[in-house]
């Protein structure tokens, strides 16, 4: 019989910050998958892994097996995240809002707004182009 994975301390702390950032969070933690979880929302899975911030350094290591698998996973362009519940850890899953008018609509009125050096917009329009 397999011994079962230890939760962190923390875990159900991290996992209601998560929820209240809107994400949801998979649990995998009772698996061998190398990760506790993923934080699913904002159109992205992110790999999480959950570590007790009130423990010393040395009690929030990596195991083996966790070590091998985030560096197969970044190996991939993923990276796992690491939360230890505190708001630095938990930033990548602050939400941001998005600009919808920025760039996008700069370059935009540049093509309309020929005194901003952008090409003009034609307006008039020939006997062909209806």
């Amino acid at each position: 019989m397999r011994n079962r994975h230890r939760k962190d301390d923390n875990h159900d702390d991290v996992v209601r910050a998560l929820a209240l950032r809107g994400f949801w969070f998979w649990d995998a933690s009772q698996t061998n998958l190398g990760v506790d979880g993923f934080a699913i929302g904002q159109g992205r899975i992110v790999p999480v892994e959950i570590k007790d911030g009130s423990k010393p350094p040395s009690a929030r290591k990596l195991t083996a097996h966790e070590t091998a698998i985030h560096l197969r996973l970044k190996a991939c362009g993923i990276t796992v995240e690491i939360l230890t519940g505190d708001d630095d850890s938990l930033g990548p899953f602050t939400p941001t809002l998005r600009d919808f008018y920025g760039t996008d609509r700069n370059r935009l009125l540049q093509r309309v707004r020929p005194e901003s050096g952008g090409v003009a917009a034609r307006t008039d329009r020939g006997e062909g182009d209806r």
